[in-house]
């Protein structure tokens, strides 16, 4: 007889693909600049990273590297945490954190990368709160079925 999935195993495999969207989107066009007389330039974030560790601007490399490791960390600690609530947790804080940090990194100079990247946060956040709640009820559930 086939296992029924919880809602707590559907909304963490839907984070885990989100974070891997998320690491798609690193590579895109993060970053835009405007140069006179030659156009619009997009950099991903591993290429902001190369630029500004050339460049010795130690205070961008580190906001990149961080850009760059927390959907990375996310998919991680979502693929193999099934039980707690860590993954959550860090769902929440680990968005709110990287949304001010993609917003100061590219002073307003959205590229198309990262703009996507900010709306796909929102969902991260919604569904990792959701699943907070989802694994206190799959807990209780558990609890009252194993008394009978």
């Amino acid at each position: 007889m086939a296992k029924k999935k919880s809602t707590t195993n559907k909304i963490r495999l839907t984070v885990c693909g989100l974070y891997v969207a998320q690491i798609f989107f690193l590579t895109c066009g993060f970053y835009q600049f405007t140069v006179e007389g030659k156009g619009t330039d997009f950099y991903s974030c591993f290429t902001g990273i190369f630029y500004s560790i050339s460049s010795g601007n130690v205070q961008v490399a580190i906001q990149a590297i961080i850009v760059a490791l927390i959907p990375m960390l996310g998919f991680l600690i979502f693929s193999f945490d099934k039980k707690r609530n860590i993954k959550n947790i860090y769902g929440v804080l680990s968005s709110v954190l990287v949304v001010f940090l993609i917003i100061g990194l590219t002073e307003m100079h959205l590229g198309w990368g990262s703009v996507l990247s900010i709306i796909l946060y929102f969902p991260i956040v919604f569904l990792s709160s959701m699943g907070i709640f989802s694994n206190i009820v799959d807990a209780k559930n558990k609890a009252t079925y194993s008394n009978r």
